[in-house]
């Protein structure tokens, strides 16, 4: 039976954190909660020390006010100096903390955790579920594999020209060159190289790892998140299901100030060796030679999110960020955006089943206009990807005809949008909802964010 320690703040959580105790011990899980009041500063109590130090995984529970705590700072500080396994539970009423007080609590809010709707106290049971699947997988680590690429795995001279091949085999992948073109493939080629598995404590690890890189090159917000291979069926007559394999999404879409780099960099957008980041295609490059400089900022802000884009912009930009930091850096293909919109889950909505104007910024919420990025903590996804309904339309790699076309290469003229915008309505930020557009439209509500593919 694996033993937990439950922190939680005794305004925010103290009901909460009995009914946790309660409802887990019913899944075998041993939980301990200290309901004795402690008040002011003085010695951390060893009773909570021994807890902790005893738990197999430390469960915060993060309400509205948690982290002002003292006590529960102490707690998150001694259970991550163990090493022990975080797990965040966000309750409604949670509120990200500007800034964040320390790398303890930065681990906590970086690990996998779960969303409790406990003021409308809707879905509480299947949260606890959740909650109880994701402690049970951890003794004595969490099995979860990937192999999410090394940055030293590809070559210095890695060229923007290179094409990602779906794997048959699970975390076997392997770098070679093909017909001039890197590839990763599941099968060992001449020149491979192999790549170690990660269980998910490493995985976190090399994530964050990757983030920190990419945020040499950009400004901040930027994070990857993990997920898992699995199955999407797209809304198409008939509907049809794809298996996708592990992969990673940003958590959030490129800003203004995150485009503005690759817009005024010397080897960004103005590089003049025959326009080499649209070079990809005939009409790539027609359109760049029409476009002498970059499309506008549509919304001033650098929190914003980049509008006023077409495809092939989008397409540049991850060429460009995927040459600097040789990582497999893309757009989503139109199954891979969909997992990370709600996975495994069924939902209509990152969030559940039901539309909620205050989850995510569309027609319904009237505002009018994009919000940051960073915006809706409500509304994330399962894997936390934030605004994956609402806010601005995201640009994704699939030919709108042809679902399993996701060829840059090909001069199709219509790609596929997801997730809907400011100025729509909910049904189109429903994550099964298609739309299209020319790729060379840019319009001030189409943005992108990006993916980073292991197998796909």
């Amino acid at each position: 039976m694996p033993k937990i320690f439950i922190s939680y703040r005794r305004a925010d959580s103290a009901m909460l954190a009995t009914h946790l105790a309660v409802m887990l011990k019913s899944s075998d899980i041993d939980a301990f909660v200290d309901t004795r009041s402690i008040d002011g500063g003085g010695p951390f109590p060893n009773r909570l020390r021994r807890a902790i130090e005893e738990c197999d995984v430390f469960v915060c529970l993060l309400g509205e006010s948690t982290l002002v705590s003292e006590w529960v700072r102490k707690e998150i500080e001694h259970a991550h100096k163990l090493n022990k396994v975080l797990i965040p539970v966000f309750q409604e009423r949670y509120i990200a903390p500007n800034p964040i007080p320390d790398d303890h609590v930065y681990e906590l809010l970086q690990s996998d955790g779960v969303h409790i709707l406990d003021v409308r106290n809707l879905y509480i049971e299947a949260a606890i579920d959740s909650l109880a699947e994701m402690i049970h997988k951890t003794p004595p680590q969490l099995a979860l594999s990937v192999a999410l690429p090394p940055i030293n795995d590809v070559p210095d001279n890695f060229p923007p020209e290179f094409s990602i091949v779906e794997t048959k085999k699970r975390n076997e992948h392997h770098v070679a060159k093909r017909d001039g073109k890197w590839t990763v493939s599941s099968s060992p080629v001449s020149s491979s190289v192999d790549r170690p598995l990660m269980d998910e404590d490493e995985m976190a690890k090399r994530l964050k790892q990757l983030s920190v890189n990419i945020l040499k090159i950009l400004l901040p917000p930027f994070e990857w998140c993990f997920v898992p291979s699995g199955n999407v069926i797209l809304a198409t007559d008939p509907p049809k299901t794809y298996t996708i394999s592990d992969f990673a999404i940003a958590k959030y879409t490129i800003t203004n100030a995150q485009y503005q780099v690759f817009a005024e960099s010397r080897d960004g957008y103005m590089y003049e060796d025959n326009w080499h980041w649209y070079s990809f295609s005939s009409s790539a490059k027609e359109y760049r030679s029409k476009h002498p400089k970059p499309n506008p900022i549509a919304f001033e802000g650098d929190d914003l999110p980049r509008t006023n884009l077409s495809w092939y912009d989008c397409v540049a930009f991850s060429r460009w960020l995927a040459h600097k930091t040789s990582l497999a850096i893309t757009l989503p293909t139109e199954q891979q955006w969909q997992r990370a919109a709600v996975g495994d889950t069924g939902w209509t909505f990152p969030w559940g089943t039901e539309f909620d104007s205050a989850r995510c910024n569309t027609e319904e919420a009237g505002i009018n206009k994009p919000v940051s990025v960073n915006s809706y903590m409500n509304g994330v996804s399962p894997f936390g990807a934030f605004n994956m309904s609402g806010n601005v339309w995201e640009w994704c790699l699939t030919n709108y005809a042809s679902l399993e076309e996701a060829d840059i290469t090909s001069n199709t003229n219509r790609r596929v949008l997801r997730g809907g915008a400011f100025s729509y309505d909910s049904y189109l930020a429903a994550a099964s909802s298609r739309f299209r557009s020319d790729s060379d439209f840019n319009r001030r509500n189409y943005g992108l964010r990006l993916v980073l593919s292991a197998a796909e």
